[in-house]
């Protein structure tokens, strides 16, 4: 399976979609399409479900299909109504203390709530999306912040591991079908406040059983950086004109590695 993240073709008029989506499924030959639902956005509210974003959502998948491709949901983004509000008084550098940022993690008690997102989602989706992804690179603080916490310094993976149980339930409760895909973590990180280490992150999660939360762990294997060992020679991506070039890596699920044993 060859998959690609390009969610250019969401909530565009039917000329530009279809053509994004020839280029990804023609051009490009890729059969998977990765797309991002944001949990503010479903639910600014709690329990206040915005089903015309849905709505978009779902007009973007039907097309995809159409085309052939099979569609990859990931999720990330509380609202604030969700987050530990006194995280927002030490933020990370740059960011200014006591306003949201869609990176604080959730409270404690909210957690079981993006159980009920997850829940609402694969219901609105239910037949239509081959797979989920419990949130979006949560090893860097970019997606979910702090990583540590004084006296304990896995606090980001164990917040996201309570995340991704309630999140596997919801998902099974409403489509039985669709792969819940966990880890998807970044390429870097260096076990500091702000970035776990991918290899820290998959060894706590295989330790503490994450097997039995997830179809499958995905993990973004970009480089960071120029690399010398990066391919000179040509591709057959499209040029600056692509739609299609945000981020390129392997679809998870559909191959025996990257795998725990």
């Amino acid at each position: 399976m060859r998959g690609i993240w390009d969610d250019t073709f969401v909530g565009v008029d039917a000329t530009k979609q279809n053509s994004i989506l020839t280029e990804i499924a023609d051009q490009l030959h890729a059969n998977v399409v990765r797309l991002m639902v944001f949990w503010v956005d479903t639910e600014p509210q709690k329990g206040v479900f915005d089903d015309t974003y849905l709505a978009t959502i779902k007009q973007a998948i039907t097309a995809a299909r159409a085309h052939g491709l099979k569609v990859i949901i990931t999720t990330y983004a509380p609202p604030a109504w969700a987050e530990d509000t006194s995280l927002w008084k030490h933020p990370p550098g740059g960011f200014a203390a006591n306003t949201y940022q869609n990176f604080y993690a959730p409270r404690a008690d909210a957690i079981p709530e993006y159980g009920a997102f997850a829940r609402h989602i694969a219901r609105y989706f239910k037949g239509q999306v081959f797979a989920y992804e419990c949130w979006n690179e949560p090893n860097i603080f970019w997606f979910l912040y702090p990583q540590q916490v004084a006296g304990d310094k896995y606090f980001g993976v164990r917040t996201y591991f309570a995340m991704l149980k309630q999140f596997y339930a919801g998902i099974k409760a409403s489509d039985p079908q669709a792969l819940v895909l966990a880890g998807n973590s970044a390429s870097a990180g260096f076990d500091d406040q702000s970035r776990t280490s991918p290899i820290t992150w998959a060894l706590w999660l295989k330790d503490h059983g994450v097997l039995k939360y997830c179809d499958a762990y995905s993990h973004h294997p970009y480089n960071v950086g120029p690399s010398a060992s990066s391919p000179g020679g040509s591709t057959d991506l499209p040029q600056a004109d692509s739609h299609a070039g945000q981020h390129l890596g392997i679809c998870c699920g559909s191959s025996p590695r990257p795998t725990f044993t």
